[in-house]
């Protein structure tokens, strides 16, 4: 194999450039409460958690998967899609879940990148699903109720997870999701699934696509973190995501 080709957008920034994101990052984000929204005076917006406003969506929605870190993320879920669905007519024939669709970007990736024939699109949030129906309206987006998509059980090949598990906020709740794909999944089919390392909280990162704020004025890097532990995401474009994080332990 050969690796990747990465578009110049994926440079690491200058120290000032990155010092500068910090402190726009700060600067949004203060004040940040649980669940609270804010959509006025250019401040962030925010979501997380699965629960995002109308506002928060359409925002999370811009979100192009071609900028910067999205690339990358995209890039290697592409790699581990195609090791395990096989050659080109297994992959047309395939049947696939997105769950945790959001706005359906990662559904309609699936579709255009890989000629999935089918592919459902399963999210626990209204406005998401409002919005990935506007942009794909022949496509198929289902609400999930407390913990369980309405599809059928052992009847796809591929369940795909994209940076969902960060916003599930205990180990039960991981696990109940973790059994609802599996119930999904046909025989032989499976999930890919991606998320954050622990590594990626800490806010000195240069990501060119986001960063993750302190959490405690006496912990600017992040480093006493527990799992479980609520944190604060913010995109380049000044959304604001409530996480929360997970140790490998």
């Amino acid at each position: 194999t050969h690796p990747p080709t990465y578009p110049p957008m994926l440079r690491r920034l200058s120290s000032a450039a990155a010092a500068a994101v910090g402190r726009r990052v700060a600067r949004r984000c203060a004040g940040l409460r649980a669940m609270s929204t804010n959509t006025g005076d250019g401040a962030a917006t925010f979501g997380g958690r699965g629960e995002y406003s109308k506002a928060s969506a359409a925002q999370y929605a811009d979100i192009d998967l071609s900028e910067g870190n999205f690339w990358l993320i995209y890039h290697h879920a592409a790699q581990a899609v195609r090791k395990w669905l096989g050659d080109e007519e297994a992959v047309r024939n395939a049947r696939a879940v997105d769950w945790g669709c959001g706005a359906g970007k990662s559904t309609r990736w699936l579709k255009s990148t890989f000629g999935i024939g089918e592919v459902h699109g399963v999210d626990v949030n209204e406005e998401m699903l409002t919005l990935a129906r506007s942009n794909d309206p022949r496509g198929s987006y289902l609400l999930a109720r407390g913990g369980s998509s309405p599809l059928p059980a052992g009847e796809f090949d591929l369940v795909l997870s994209m940076v969902v598990l960060i916003e599930l906020s205990s180990r039960e709740l991981m696990k109940g999701y973790a059994d609802e794909a599996c119930r999904l999944l046909k025989p032989g089919g499976f999930v890919v699934a991606v998320s954050a390392t622990e590594e990626s909280h800490n806010p000195a990162n240069e990501f060119l696509s986001f960063r993750y704020l302190p959490s405690d004025p006496g912990d600017p890097s992040n480093r006493n973190l527990k799992s479980g532990d609520r944190v604060v995401c913010q995109n380049n474009n000044g959304l604001c995501m409530e996480d929360y994080f997970w140790s490998k332990a």
